[in-house]
């Protein structure tokens, strides 16, 4: 029983495992899947899932999960044989921690709006913890700034591009600054 919990614990897609011993002597497995929110890719092309939890975790070579895409500065936790790391990425001593967790926030944001989420094809973070948004409409870039406020930056720039698409006027725009 010990040397089955220790392997499922080796799978980092798997959460809250426990196994129980039924009276007949029949073990029963229980666990719960990670629910990634977001995937990071940073400029060195390491790349990690995001949970709800903020845990970072290895992206799968066998299935492709479509997530809000995060690019850019970003931190992502490794050791030293670039190995990712099974920590929080919570890291108020990084400066570039802050900036992922606030991008990982307008993804989150991002994800629960069924147009921008049709809009928005990637979230790129620059050395400066700033957020530009690169659109599926050709040409169009968003400069979103910082994280702050970002749920009001969204409402303001889904009215825009409502209007803007109605209108049809969004052609005249090749960059929106929030």
């Amino acid at each position: 029983q010990v040397e089955v919990l220790k392997l499922l614990k080796t799978n980092p897609y798997l959460k809250d495992i426990s196994i129980k011993t039924s009276v007949e002597g029949l073990y029963q497995v229980s666990a719960k899947q990670v629910n990634p929110k977001v995937r990071l890719i940073d400029n060195t092309g390491r790349q990690c899932l995001v949970d709800e939890n903020e845990h970072a975790f290895p992206v799968s070579s066998r299935y492709v999960i479509d997530l809000p895409l995060v690019t850019g500065e970003l931190y992502i936790p490794v050791n030293a044989t670039g190995d990712l790391n099974e920590i929080v990425i919570k890291n108020p001593e990084l400066k570039v921690a802050a900036s992922t967790l606030g991008a990982i926030q307008i993804a989150t944001d991002i994800s629960r709006d069924s147009v921008m989420s049709a809009l928005v094809e990637q979230i790129d973070v620059n050395a400066g913890g700033n957020v530009n948004l690169y659109t599926k409409l050709t040409g169009l870039n968003i400069v979103f700034g910082d994280s702050a406020d970002s749920k009001e930056k969204l409402d303001n720039l889904r009215a825009f591009l409502e209007t803007a698409i109605r209108t049809n006027t969004l052609s005249k725009y090749y960059k929106i600054n929030l």
